[in-house]
């Protein structure tokens, strides 16, 4: 009985090591596509909403955010989101924000100025933090458009884009993960269960 115990016990610490902690969904990508045609644009456009994920309009008016198809704007190659910088004669500029509902990461972004030739500017991002606090990085805009990584950007409750110096930003392929924390899936819990079965068994054969 010993041995059988003792067999057990291993079985029981292999299943408990071999338990993976991460179920760790695919990252969603807004992307902004099939919402309006290549040469057209939609405004206003806020509260939008893709992939369960939103952005509003902080200070809305009639013309200052929009969704531009890829030949209706300093085009990346996609349709993009577009509005206007707070210090610009944009129809009034504002400040979007970004929620999901729950907790998320924002892993990256494309950003870009509306307006080909204008001036170079900033986006400005402040992402509040689940718990308290909050998390910000200016990214530069221009003609060019480029890819952010962002680090830190992680257990958000939303995020506060606010564009300046440009006449408008614009910015797509948001990646965000909805997944920040570890979490069992089905079968792991199955092992868990396994292995702190062992476990206990063989606690109680020791105590006699």
């Amino acid at each position: 009985m010993r041995k059988f115990t003792a067999a057990l016990s291993s079985v029981a610490l292999v299943a408990l090591s071999a338990v993976p902690t991460l179920a760790s969904a695919a990252p969603v990508v807004l992307s902004f596509e099939g919402v309006t045609a290549d040469a057209d644009q939609i405004i206003p456009v806020t509260p939008y909403t893709e992939s369960g994920y939103t952005l509003t309009n902080m200070n809305p008016g009639t013309f200052n955010d929009g969704i531009f198809g890829k030949d209706a704007s300093n085009s990346n190659g996609s349709a993009t989101f577009v509005f206007c910088a707070y210090d610009s004669t944009c129809f009034s500029g504002t400040s979007i924000k970004l929620t999901g509902g729950a907790p998320f990461t924002l892993k990256s972004i494309d950003v870009g100025n509306w307006e080909t030739g204008g001036p170079a500017g900033t986006l400005e991002l402040i992402g509040s933090v689940l718990g308290g606090g909050t998390v910000m990085a200016v990214l530069n805009t221009g003609d060019a458009w480029a890819t952010k990584l962002l680090s830190g950007f992680d257990n958000l409750l939303s995020v506060e884009f606010r564009g300046h110096t440009a006449y408008a930003v614009a910015f797509d392929n948001l990646v965000l993960d909805r997944s920040p924390g570890r979490v069992p899936e089905p079968g792991s819990l199955a092992l868990a269960a396994l292995a702190l079965a062992g476990l206990g068994l063989s606690a109680r054969r020791r105590i006699r």
